[in-house]
């Protein structure tokens, strides 16, 4: 009776570990550590901005991005400083301007 009795028990904790070792090594389905399956993505970093003219210095800026994994849109966040101290966020979309092609001489 007791041999019954111990052989069920240790079935079931044994039954038990299997089930949660199988899920702790499952982990989320479909996501990376550095990227994940959301429609947005935050990016930060900094970058290089690159004058036309000659001349002009390079300037080097840090920023924080949104993009839209739907579509490729990507938004910046500009935030600005008043004179009293109060500050405003806004999410400017990023387009690309028109490159003019050169004109033959």
């Amino acid at each position: 009776m007791k041999t019954g009795f111990f052989t069920a028990a240790a079935i079931t904790v044994l039954a038990a570990l299997l089930t949660t070792l199988h899920y702790a090594s499952a982990g989320p389905q479909n996501i990376t550590p550095t990227f994940t399956t959301s429609r947005y993505t935050m990016l930060s970093g900094a970058y290089t901005v690159v004058p036309r003219l000659k001349g002009d210095t390079v300037q080097h800026e840090n920023g924080i991005f949104k993009l839209d994994t739907y579509t490729g849109k990507v938004w910046k966040l500009a935030v600005t400083a008043s004179p009293d101290g109060s500050r405003a966020q806004e999410w400017v979309e990023i387009t690309s301007p028109a490159i003019p092609t050169p004109s033959e001489p």
